[in-house]
């Protein structure tokens, strides 16, 4: 990762890497998951950048700021959830399921009554990509990430609610099984635009989405708390970091967007594919079986 963000040629956003604010957040993020692993400290450096402490504020006060702007967004069009956009012509299954998670995960950290409220009426969320304008399922491509997110946001609100609601593991767990069930290909995760050969192609975003599921699946473990779900996922998770060290690592340990079979030309290699495999991996340091 370091050799992909770190050049002459720029990959943050507004490089000509090709960077988008989310996906770059998403890298520091895995980053930092990657120290916690390390048993990094955190008191006034990181990677040995000294650290201002008062920077910290600006930076809550900017979390707080766009949270509420999404929260403003909720009405009640298609049975309640934040719209995509500020032009109110899309609800679809990620912003909500974002919504949920963040929310409950900053119940949980916070205390603060309203993050809940925010959660538990966002909790009824969307699985399939979207809805037309006619509130139905517009019949789009399923995603490894959409099925993932409903999972880590619902067991954040187990969380907190006091850990007592296991209807809500029992609904996460069947978007959990449904995707290594409908979207593997011999036990690992495989997009539909995944191809070993080349046939298709992954988009810039979608070459993230399996480093992303792997990263919400941890989340979910984190929040369900529960002996008998790290055993269930266990074996998964290992097929998950297997794939990404023998089929999709190549040269220079840089790392591609096919996991589920040796690169036969069609594999990716980019930033975001370096960034997925380092999720997978993460979560298998704290829940694989070996």
């Amino acid at each position: 990762m370091q050799s992909m963000y770190y050049n002459s040629g720029g990959y943050y956003t507004g490089g000509s890497g090709g960077g988008s604010a989310w996906t770059d957040v998403n890298g520091v993020e895995d980053l930092m998951n990657l120290e916690l692993f390390n048993t990094a400290s955190y008191g006034t450096t990181y990677g040995g950048v000294p650290e201002a402490v008062f920077t910290h504020y600006d930076a809550q006060f900017t979390n707080i700021k766009y949270y509420n702007i999404v929260a403003a967004a909720w009405d009640s069009t298609c049975g309640g959830g934040v719209w995509w956009n500020s032009a109110k012509t899309y609800k679809n299954a990620i912003t909500n399921e974002l919504f949920l998670y963040t929310s409950a995960a900053s119940y949980l950290r916070t205390q603060q009554a309203s993050y809940l409220t925010n959660a538990q009426k966002n909790s009824q969320g969307l699985w399939n990509d979207g809805l037309t304008s006619s509130c139905t399922n517009n019949g789009q491509t399923t995603w490894t990430y959409n099925q993932i997110v409903i999972a880590s946001g619902l067991s954040a609100l187990y969380a907190a609610t006091g850990s007592t609601n296991t209807a809500l593991l029992t609904a996460a767990q069947k978007s959990i099984d449904a995707t290594i069930t409908h979207l593997t290909s011999g036990g690992i995760l495989k997009e539909t635009c995944d191809s070993s050969t080349g046939a298709t192609k992954c988009d810039a975003d979608q070459q993230l989405f399996k480093g992303l599921f792997m990263k919400h699946l941890q989340y979910y473990l984190d929040t369900a708390n529960s002996a008998s779900q790290n055993s269930k996922y266990a074996g998964f998770i290992n097929a998950q970091a297997s794939g990404v060290v023998h089929y999709a690592t190549g040269s220079g340990y840089n790392v591609g967007s096919v996991w589920y079979a040796a690169n036969a030309g069609g594999s990716i290699f980019s930033p975001k594919t370096q960034a997925s495999g380092l999720e997978a991996l993460n979560c298998a340091a704290k829940y694989a079986s070996c």
